[in-house]
């Protein structure tokens, strides 16, 4: 049974397992804490404790202990993802970045500075199956409160450490020590994907040195070596077109201004039908280094006829992998696709935790939740992930929750049908679940949202505490 979607305790004792504390008696209080923030995710952390005095103490010291280290906390989740990435063929390695904001306000107000959010900066990257999507977990996270812009001035940016570029070099170098390190290296193959801002020329050239994959979305329209001045997108007379494909373009909320976030208007879901180009063994001057070209692939993916008012998709993608056939471009494509997933992780941890609403405060405090929740956002985008699953027809619902977790939910979602002779599949009890969560499914698509999946997951959890009590008086 995936620790994913089993109950709380066996998911928190897996995850934080390898974590890193200064005793036992610390390490089982997380255990504990960890398992309660599982089973209730967007509950304050007096309320998992559900009136017992004693866990809500114990909580919040374990929360304001100096000796727990975040970092500590972390090693835990992070020796997980790197062991739940044996025997896959590819990982993706997914960085973004987002903002965590403090609601605390003497805390947000301390913290403040032009430009700057009022609260934490976060930049993850998340270990993606490359061949199915499934997300299996942080293999690092980097949190940081940005220092106001007069002390950089001041201090010289790069002689303090401060250049936040450093982050997408220095988060791949630490995944692939992750997975490469220990007794069990990862044996597959290692791909980078990131969006337009790791478009740089010291990344780029990391991961070819270092035989890293990468497919990054280019930012800059960057001047070709050998050649009058000529940019790699300037003219398409090297590029082989390759055929077509569909992409779905998620649906996408608009956000207003705010010291946190640029204005951005919504987006629809729709689905583009898109050509494909590729070019091969492109030389690229790098001005930091005179005279030794970076060598990258270029594909193109571009939209045919887009709706009536709507932007054109363009991805101008620079990657290591091989793009000689259509069916190479594909698996490049698809790779950028999945870049998608940090968002949903990002959106579902920040959302379905509520890390930006708990009053903690201290900023050390603060980031020690942040680790813990990091850890069930992940849980959460698992349950997601394998309740849209195709595959998930036949396969019995014991495989993914215990026999108390789907009786119970039989019961509250079957009413007065009697128990089944044999067990239910999986599609049954995640269909089951989102019925929970309010889920009608008006559009036809069978698909269920990740808010409406976590909601059923939340009652369910709430309806055991019930089912358990009565079974225990039987």
């Amino acid at each position: 049974m995936p620790e994913s979607v089993s109950n709380a305790t066996a998911w928190a004792t897996a995850t934080f397992a390898a974590s890193v504390l200064p005793d036992s008696r610390l390490h089982s209080r997380l255990v504990r804490y960890g398992g309660a923030q599982a089973e209730e995710p967007a509950a304050t952390t007096s309320a998992v404790c559900r009136g017992d005095s004693a866990a809500r103490e114990g909580a919040y010291r374990f929360l304001e202990n100096p000796r727990v280290r975040p970092e500590g906390i972390e090693a835990g989740p992070v020796a997980k993802a790197k062991a739940d990435c044996a025997g896959r063929k590819v990982v993706l390695l997914i960085q973004d970045t987002t903002t965590a904001s403090v609601k605390y306000r003497p805390l947000a107000d301390e913290i403040r500075s032009a430009g700057s959010p009022t609260g934490f900066m976060v930049h993850s990257t998340l270990a993606v199956d490359g061949e199915t999507g499934y997300p299996i977990g942080i293999l690092d996270q980097q949190r940081w409160i940005r220092v106001p812009k007069a002390e950089k001035e001041g201090a010289g940016e790069q002689s303090a450490g401060l250049k936040e570029s450093a982050r997408w070099q220095n988060a791949a170098m630490r995944s692939k020590e992750v997975l490469a390190g220990g007794d069990a290296p990862f044996a597959g193959r290692i791909v980078s994907v990131a969006d337009r801002e790791a478009d740089i020329y010291s990344l780029l050239r990391w991961h070819i040195e270092e035989h890293v994959g990468f497919v990054i979305r280019s930012k800059h329209n960057r001047v070709q070596a050998d050649t009058a001045g000529l940019r790699i997108w300037d003219s398409m007379d090297d590029f082989r077109f390759l055929g077509t494909r569909e992409v779905t373009i998620p649906q996408r909320g608009g956000q207003g201004v705010s010291i946190n976030q640029k204005e951005r208007a919504p987006r629809p879901k729709r689905t583009a039908l898109t050509e494909l180009w590729a070019c091969s063994q492109i030389s690229i001057v790098d001005p930091n280094a005179e005279g030794k070209p970076i060598v990258v692939n270029a594909v193109l993916v571009r939209e045919i006829n887009p709706p009536d008012g709507e932007e054109p998709l363009q991805w101008r993608l620079l990657t290591d992998q091989p793009v000689e056939t259509q069916q190479d471009v594909l698996r490049v494509v698809g790779y950028y696709e999945q870049r998608w997933t940090i968002e949903d992780f990002h959106k579902i941890w920040k959302t379905g935790c509520r890390v930006e609403a708990r009053p903690l405060q201290d900023p050390e405090t603060v980031e020690r939740m942040l680790v813990i929740t990091a850890a069930v956002g992940i849980r959460l985008i698992q349950l997601h992930r394998l309740a849209n699953a195709a595959d998930e027809n036949d396969t019995p619902c014991d495989k993914v929750m215990d026999e108390d977790e789907w009786r119970c939910l039989w019961a509250t979602v079957e009413h007065n049908a009697a128990m089944p002779s044999s067990r239910p599949s999986a599609r049954w009890a995640f269909g089951a679940i989102a019925k929970l969560g309010g889920w009608y499914d008006s559009k036809k698509t069978g698909r269920v949202g990740w808010q409406t999946v976590w909601r059923g997951w939340f009652k369910l959890q709430e309806y055991l505490v019930g089912w358990r009590a009565a079974q225990r008086l039987r």
